[in-house]
């Protein structure tokens, strides 16, 4: 590994402890540190919010990143900021009308871990609201089918404009079964979600069992190293204590 995924990989973690922030007090002043090429990584995995929130933490008289490196961390948190707001928002509308309908919807992949594993949402990028509806598409009543379409489908416009958008399938999703490659059982995995609640609203997620199965396996994207994405041992770990503490 190069000095710059270290780095990355130091400050992936929400309990940057004391020997973490020395170690990279150490890496930072044996040697030069190509701090473009660290928020490159840390933007292209999406993890940049988190990776500047562990280096804040740290006087940069012991670091040397460059001011227009740090601007940089700056903006890419404050704009996440941003976005969470506004996919919280989104979220209330959609479960507004699916309450309303009693049609029960689960949150999964970013935004579901978002959530569950890290102690602020904004940590993390995900440009999708990933969704399943529960129900089958065919089961649907023709005005309930032609309402939540246009519910879906019109936010999506409006989300367009910031290249953010809502992923939704009915019954099952499909990134958890890459397109049909896995076969999951959907019975069981909806028998055994847990509901929880956002601002009011039921919501479902995945066991955790199932949460760290397919962290593990949606971790695995093109565009990363393989079989490597800098966050994905801290959702893996996360999703793993939420099995160990149920």
């Amino acid at each position: 590994m190069t000095l710059e995924d270290i780095i990355i990989c130091l400050c992936t973690r929400q309990k940057f402890e004391r020997r973490h922030q020395q170690n990279l007090i150490e890496i930072c002043q044996g040697q030069p540190i190509q701090w473009d090429i660290v928020f490159a990584t840390a933007d292209h995995h999406q993890v940049s919010p988190l990776v500047y929130l562990n280096l804040s933490r740290i006087s940069n008289k012991d670091l040397n990143i460059p001011s227009t490196i740090l601007n940089r961390f700056k903006k890419a948190q404050i704009r996440n900021i941003f976005v969470k707001k506004r996919t919280k928002v989104t979220l209330e509308k959609i479960l507004a009308l699916f309450t309303q309908k009693g049609i029960g919807v689960m949150l999964v992949k970013g935004e579901a871990l978002s959530h569950l594993v890290y102690e602020q949402p904004w940590y993390t990028i995900s440009h999708d609201i990933d969704l399943i509806i529960r129900a089958r598409e065919e089961e649907l009543m023709g005005g309930d089918h032609q309402e939540i379409l246009e519910l879906l489908d019109g936010l999506n416009q409006e989300r367009s404009e910031f290249k953010e958008h809502i992923e939704y399938d009915f019954y099952e999703h499909h990134d958890i079964t890459m397109n049909n490659v896995l076969t999951v059982d959907w019975e069981r995995i909806w028998a055994e979600a847990k509901k929880i609640q956002f601002n009011g609203y039921d919501i479902f997620v995945m066991a955790p069992e199932d949460m760290l199965l397919a962290a593990c396996d949606f971790g695995k994207t093109p565009g990363y190293a393989p079989g490597c994405r800098p966050a994905t041992d801290e959702t893996a770990n996360g999703a793993l204590s939420m099995v160990q503490h149920g």
